[in-house]
């Protein structure tokens, strides 16, 4: 009769109580056994059996440890039943030659639904097993690298000794999820634990040639990671994620490989194996590896794309309180990617430039680290504040250096958190490309706040309004409200009567011909470069909103009080 689970596995060891079962574990490809690092400490030597194969010739099968990952020095659980909190509780055995059974399906998806099993060999039952019905507490961890499990039944088999090393395992799907490691010192407890395969694979990364993996197929994998295991490089791996342009990682990563899992999977973003790869490659010492890698991302992934544009900004952003005041943020945009800044804070309207100029100097410090220099400074504001004279502000207290050497735009804050305006902002405009349709706005132009916004909504291909002189607020906000995302203005207003040739005029013609001269990507440098001339052009104070609607602002980290 065919075994339906023949690599459920005893593990047997000489130890200085001679010849004695000392857990279990599961065969995961023809010559490998994973079992728990702890019970196979100390053993002389070490015997696989397959008992559900039903074969004589596989009931002790010599084996060696292969791999080990640290255990707590002298520890052994598996005598005690205790609970202990050394991590990496993982060892691989390899068996002294093939074995033709099918070795165990594992998965790294886990539910807190599944009835499950583990097969073990508790000391009272000699060298038979004993069979343990287990259910999953969560699917979350608990602090450190454990799964907490228990008995689903009372007064019958519970967690303890003689279970450790058991593949913990859903015989309705037919996988491994996990490994049983060890139970509560409380003879009474239903409590044990279990570490997960996802766990498992930072200890012995074999496994991922054994799995399933959405982001490579195997067998690509498998010989990806042929050229790079052991391999180190000139930096932590952590670094490699930043090296790809990717955020620093949360949680250590022991090794290269790791590092190239971890972008793999966390980043959805079509490139991410390629940048992770050509980060890696940058950072190899060993010129041989470099060349073996170097042909296998030719062989096997496509050329690493460069994106369209990339733009890296500081953004200040500054969301009105309902009792008065100001929420003020800061965050950044590393090549369009977005990235946390400092610390935010309430602060008073008196009080919004002195904490701007007091950010700029760490918000810098971001973007030095990663590499880039010259940012798009952004400053997402409600209308009322748009007109602020914010490019004359000081650059980190300095005053030999003020905001107007970089390139300072204005955004909409209320659009970012009204998503019917939202909408109209997306629907209008789906990229910052090319010559931007736009409306001219003169000195004293007859049409009210509401004419504009009905002309707005009839012509929807445009995208950019140019001014003559300061639009009030209230012309600010139906702009706004119609979804353009691109307007220009000088900060002066024109006290004239005739404006056939008044400096209005001038300034319509000079910020119209600016809009016109490419493409709007390039807009704040063509307006940078207009307030620099401050000594030939008179009008150089200009506000220019430009709100790309590719690259959204994180929302404000509070909640508004009622």
């Amino acid at each position: 009769m065919r075994t339906r689970n023949p690599w459920r596995a005893r593990i047997e060891g000489r130890t200085k109580d001679g010849d004695v079962v000392v857990g279990a574990g599961f065969l995961v490809d023809r010559r490998h056994v994973l079992t728990c690092a702890h019970i196979v400490e100390g053993c002389a030597e070490v015997r696989v059996g397959f008992l559900h194969a039903n074969r004589r010739d596989l009931r002790d099968v010599p084996a060696e440890v292969a791999e080990v990952a640290e255990v707590a020095a002298g520890e052994s659980r598996a005598a005690s039943g205790e609970a202990g909190d050394a991590t990496g509780d993982v060892a691989v055995l390899r068996l002294a030659r093939d074995v033709d059974l099918t070795p165990a399906a594992m998965s790294e998806h886990l539910d807190s639904t599944a009835e499950l099993t583990a097969h073990g060999f508790p000391y009272d039952h000699g060298r038979a097993e004993s069979i343990l019905r287990l259910g999953l507490t969560s699917v979350e961890p608990m602090a450190g690298e454990w799964h907490q499990v228990e008995a689903v039944k009372g007064h019958t088999e519970m967690p303890r000794a003689g279970f450790s090393g058991a593949a913990v395992y859903d015989e309705n799907r037919g996988w491994v999820i996990g490994m049983f490691t060890d139970a509560s010192r409380d003879p009474h407890s239903r409590i044990g634990r279990m570490i997960s395969i996802n766990t498992i694979r930072r200890y012995w990364e074999g496994i991922d040639d054994l799995l399933e993996l959405p982001w490579l197929p195997r067998e690509q994998r498998v010989s990806l990671r042929a050229i790079l295991h052991g391999v180190t490089t000139d930096v932590a791996p952590a670094e490699l994620v930043v090296a790809a342009d990717y955020e620093r990682p949360t949680r250590d990563l022991r090794s290269t490989w790791e590092a190239i899992r971890y972008v793999a999977e966390e980043f959805w973003d079509k490139d991410s194996l390629v940048r992770i790869l050509h980060a890696v490659a940058g950072h190899l010492t060993d010129d041989h590896v470099r060349q073996a890698l170097a042909t296998w991302i030719h062989r096997n992934l496509p050329p690493l794309a460069l994106p369209e544009r990339q733009i890296t900004s500081i953004v200040v952003r500054l969301d009105p309180r309902t009792k008065g005041g100001y929420h003020l943020g800061f965050s950044h945009f590393i090549d369009g990617r977005p990235y946390p800044g400092e610390p935010s804070r309430e602060v008073s309207r008196k009080e919004v430039r002195r904490a701007v100029e007091g950010a700029i100097n760490g918000l810098m410090r971001t973007v030095v680290l990663h590499g880039r220099h010259d940012p798009l400074i952004e400053f997402v504001l409600p209308p009322s504040l748009m007109s602020e004279p914010i490019d004359e502000w000081y650059a980190s207290r300095n005053p030999d250096v003020r905001m107007s050497v970089y390139r300072v735009v204005v955004r909409d804050v209320v659009r970012l958190s009204n998503y019917v305006l939202q909408d109209q902002w997306l629907t209008r405009h789906d990229r910052f490309r090319g010559v931007p349709p736009y409306e001219k706005i003169g000195c004293r132009d007859p049409r009210s706040a509401k004419d504009l916004y009905d002309l707005l909504v009839r012509r929807r291909e445009l995208r950019a309004i140019v001014y003559a002189t300061r639009p009030n607020t209230s012309i600010l906000e139906k702009a706004l409200s119609a979804g353009i995302s691109m307007m220009v203005w000088p900060r002066t207003d024109c006290p004239l009567h005739d404006h056939s040739a008044c400096r209005g005029s001038h300034l319509l013609k000079v910020l119209a011909s600016v809009v016109e001269a490419g493409d709007a990507a390039e807009l704040p440098e063509r307006i940078r470069d207009l307030r620099l001339e401050a000594q030939k052009f008179p009008g150089s104070k200009i506000t220019l909103l430009w709100d790309d609607p590719e690259r959204k602002p994180d929302p404000p980290i509070f909640v508004e009080e009622a």
